[in-house]
């Protein structure tokens, strides 16, 4: 038994004798508590019966104490019948209880077997949008959608700015333009006849279907001619990509297809000369010139292009200062290729997605023809080390995670985060290092069909107008 003293006074107290049944040994019988202070007494006795045990104050203070009564009772033990519903009901509930531990195993191993198959299926999935991205990345830089569309070099130097505005399809129905149907034509144009394409990479200055201003088209001609001096082959060797003379205008599927061709063209030119000189925007009233030019997403995926299969020292700066090789460092800018401006970007994507996210298979087949380089599964060009260096350097910057997607609310713009490149690139490093082999074949897919042996349609020698024959009356 424990007393405890909960008064403010010392309790002097002690055991109560009385007679009782049986023998009765209390220990100890007396005592004093303090405040709060407690003791445990022993009590043993012999009998079964009910006892009370009175515990009482002492001393001089012991009538303000009220005496405690204590009631010792046994219980008597339980029936048989108690006893063995009691084991019944354990029994039973030991039952249960292994019961729901075994099927509460299996269901854990249920579940876990479905997440594993879960995490399989993802990961195929995964896999599968990765193949995807990179088939379709590949096909962009290495098969034509629509033909290479040229104009001879001596033709465009002559050719006024008046003609220019009649487009591709009033150049084309003068007979003026080259038709290169197929990448192997384009190489054997190039590569076996000793002809030259040049690539005129520019920043648009109006919002209309019009040719360059007068003072890029004089940058053009400028540096055809110098590159013509400088290669010592005559201007009618010499041909031009520009896109109002080389893409479709008027019909808009085939100009579709023409557009989504523009990083072949970019790849297989002999030169990309970038023309930027200081001049204004007709619409917005923008100065323009290298700076702005750097800025365009689209210039900047055509250097990349380029920079990739020719390298740099094909890659040439016209401003109306003249003609130079490509500025140390100007493809250390252009490489962020998402920093660029876009105009689905500045109308707040109104008409459509966000044009990015079509340039991810892009960039992605760039990094995989420059990670297949770094690990020795194709011949490095002679541009690897210095593209390489630019995408270790910056490959968070080049290849972002996520980018800010902006859209209209209630006329408020407002953005938010989605992902871009996400963990692409780790899942394509992986792909290529799990099977270099197969990873290698994925960049044999360049479209064939024809070839100098085994066709009936020859590589084009010139345009129509060449050899064009007047028609004469009898």
């Amino acid at each position: 038994i424990t007393l405890k003293n909960g008064g403010t006074l010392d309790w002097f107290w002690r055991f109560k004798e009385e007679n009782h049944y049986g023998s009765l040994s209390v220990s100890p019988k007396n005592g004093k508590l303090s405040q709060n202070e407690e003791v445990k007494v022993v009590v043993q006795r012999s009998n079964t019966e009910e006892t009370m045990l009175t515990f009482e104050g002492t001393g001089q203070y012991g009538a303000c104490f009220v005496p405690q009564t204590v009631v010792i009772s046994r219980k008597a033990p339980p029936s048989n019948v108690v006893m063995i519903l009691a084991i019944v009901l354990g029994v039973f509930g030991g039952i249960l209880l292994l019961t729901a531990i075994v099927l509460g195993i299996r269901w854990a191993m249920r579940l876990y077997a479905e997440s594993k198959r879960l995490l399989r299926e993802s990961a195929l999935f995964r896999k599968h949008l990765l193949e995807e991205k990179l088939a379709e990345g590949l096909r962009s830089m290495d098969t034509l959608s629509y033909p290479m569309v040229i104009v001879s070099g001596a033709m465009f130097y002559s050719m006024p700015r008046a003609e220019m505005s009649m487009l591709h399809e009033g150049v084309r129905n003068s007979g003026k333009l080259v038709i290169l149907d197929t990448v192997p034509m384009i190489e054997c144009f190039t590569q076996e006849k000793g002809n030259k394409i040049i690539f005129f990479s520019y920043q648009r200055l109006s919002w209309d279907n019009t040719p360059p201003d007068e003072r890029q088209l004089d940058c053009m001609k400028a540096a055809l001619k110098m590159r013509s001096e400088q290669m010592e082959l005559p201007m009618e060797r010499i041909y031009v990509w520009l896109d109002v003379l080389s893409i479709p205008q008027v019909h808009a599927e085939t100009k579709s297809l023409a557009v989504k061709s523009i990083y072949v063209y970019a790849t297989y030119a002999s030169d990309m000369v970038i023309i930027c000189p200081a001049s204004v925007h007709e619409h917005t009233y923008e100065e323009t010139g290298a700076e702005s030019y750097k800025r365009r997403v689209w210039c900047r995926v055509e250097q990349i292009a380029h920079a990739c299969r020719q390298g740099v020292e094909s890659m040439y700066v016209c401003t109306e200062d003249g003609l130079v090789s490509l500025p140390p460092g100007w493809l250390d800018t252009v490489s962020r290729v998402f920093d660029g401006d876009m105009t689905c970007c500045r109308l707040h994507h109104t008409a459509g997605p966000c044009d990015k996210l079509s340039l991810v298979p892009v960039m992605l087949a760039f990094y995989y023809n420059m990670f297949l380089q770094h690990c020795g599964c194709i011949p490095q060009s002679s541009n690897f080390d210095l593209l390489w260096s630019i995408i270790m350097k910056d490959k968070s910057g080049i290849f972002p995670t996520n980018f800010e997607y902006s859209t209209l609310d209630a006329g408020m713009p407002t953005t938010e985060t989605r992902e871009l490149f996400g963990k692409t690139l780790a899942l394509l490093e992986q792909f290529v290092l799990e099977d270099k082999e197969r990873a290698v074949g994925k960049l044999n897919s360049q479209e064939s069909g024809w070839s100098t042996r085994n066709s009936l349609v020859y590589c084009p020698e010139s345009c129509p107008k060449d050899i064009w024959i007047p028609h004469t009356s009898i």
